[in-house]
């Protein structure tokens, strides 16, 4: 591997480890996504409960995986609260997605994804593992 191509993995080595858990974690939350819609959940219900399990098993993979620290309530609670913020940004993006642009709930999943990650890896790492 050449020199660069190390010093580029070592100066992101913390966003290449959440972009891997983050899009495991995503992959899994989508496949419950597109299970409880099968299940004929109505989307936001199916996207909310989705959310909620990815932000359990997304705090879980940073603290082990991604930043190195030991679970902690305080920790847990920023991360949380912050989740939680982006749980309605999510919503409301769903909602504006499908209702509004008429666009297909599992793409719309998508963009929404896209668009959710973004906003938790800065917050994130700016207010929970600093």
């Amino acid at each position: 591997m050449s020199i660069l191509i190390k010093n580029i993995i070592l100066r992101h080595k913390v966003t290449i480890k959440y972009l891997f858990s983050g899009g495991s974690n995503t992959v899994i939350c989508f496949l419950l996504f597109w299970l409880l819609i099968h299940f004929k959940v109505n989307y936001l219900v199916s996207n909310a409960i989705a959310f909620i399990y990815g932000v359990v098993q997304g705090y879980l993979f940073n603290c082990f995986f991604v930043f190195h620290n030991k679970p902690k309530f305080i920790s847990l609670l920023k991360y949380s609260s912050i989740y939680s913020i982006t749980l309605f940004i999510s919503l409301a993006l769903m909602y504006t997605w499908v209702s509004i642009f008429s666009i297909n709930e599992l793409i719309a999943n998508i963009l929404t994804t896209i668009v959710v990650t973004v906003i938790n890896f800065k917050l994130i790492k700016l207010i929970v593992f600093k």
